[in-house]
């Protein structure tokens, strides 16, 4: 597992941080990074832990789908987690419905 989190690590520009010897700061700027690289993470992640990204993400993404897809409105506002709109976007297009903005 350690050498999963070391490639997710690599692969999303905070690998140079060993939790045990890192600063406060030097977390800090680690965890900014990871939300401007929001969409490598989540790519790292479907590579390195596909079972855990299906659970986290996209079963995520298909409920927040079809409770979009329950609503009765001709205008719907759904405000979601920047990392699930792709998979969200991707579900309406495959399943219909509603244009996203």
């Amino acid at each position: 597992m350690k050498e999963t989190f070391s490639k997710l690590a690599e692969k999303t520009g905070t690998a140079t941080l060993s939790s045990d010897s890192a600063t406060k700061e030097e977390l800090q700027i680690a965890a900014e990074k990871l939300k401007r690289n929001a969409s490598l993470l989540y790519m790292a992640m479907k590579e390195e832990l596909p079972d855990i990204f299906a659970a986290l993400v996209e079963e995520r993404d298909l409920f927040m789908t079809e409770a979009i897809l329950q609503s009765n409105s001709q205008v719907l506002v759904a405000v979601v987690g920047k990392g699930h709109l792709p998979g969200i976007q991707r579900n309406l297009d495959e399943l219909g419905g509603y244009k996203s903005i």
